[in-house]
């Protein structure tokens, strides 16, 4: 049975985002689980804030899209470089939805909790992957300068998440939310 080409990109979209979603999950707890590891800490959430669960965002999308890329289960076989775009685009995408989620929700109307957390990322997820398969998937001709800007945004953001885990700067998203006044 033949399906459309957006039937395959809500599929795969709703499939990657729910194993980005459960490969997320368990790398909340990664770096209790290896024990506190000082390596692992630039890569895994180290505290409770914004800042340290957007790592939940980036590591697992990164890991999970470079798996279905390997198993080529990415609708139309993209190329390596569409794939690292797609992956850039979808953490950009995602990391301004949980953020704004979270923002509205417990500055505008003081309300948090895990539900609304949890709620947060997979819509973020979930938008961040359908947005990027999407508008990306179907075209045939990117400048090879827009897929530098995806390569350069991906090792970008790997490089200011290590530094940051380590030193970290004095702004709320830095601080843990058992820590806020």
């Amino acid at each position: 049975m033949y399906h459309s080409g957006k039937y395959n990109f809500f599929i795969w979209g709703i499939f990657s985002s729910i194993c980005i979603v459960i490969l997320g999950s368990i790398w909340h707890f990664l770096y209790d689980i290896l024990g506190k590891n000082s390596l692992i800490a630039w890569c895994a959430p180290i505290n409770e804030s914004i800042w340290e669960h957007l790592k939940l965002t980036l590591f697992p999308t990164l890991i999970v899209m470079l798996i279905l890329y390997a198993l080529h289960y990415i609708p139309d076989q993209p190329s390596i470089h569409k794939v690292i775009l797609m992956i850039s685009t979808g953490i950009c995408i995602a990391n301004l939805i949980i953020v704004s989620i979270y923002y509205v929700l417990s500055g505008g109307f003081d309300r948090t909790s895990m539900a609304i957390d949890l709620t947060a990322y997979g819509i973020g997820i979930l938008a961040g992957q359908f947005l990027s398969a999407i508008h990306l998937l179907p075209l045939h001709r990117i400048p090879k300068w827009i897929y530098a800007i995806g390569y350069i945004f991906l090792i970008v953001l790997i490089i200011i998440t290590a530094v940051f885990s380590y030193n970290i700067p004095d702004f709320p998203i830095f601080v843990p939310s058992d820590q806020t006044v």
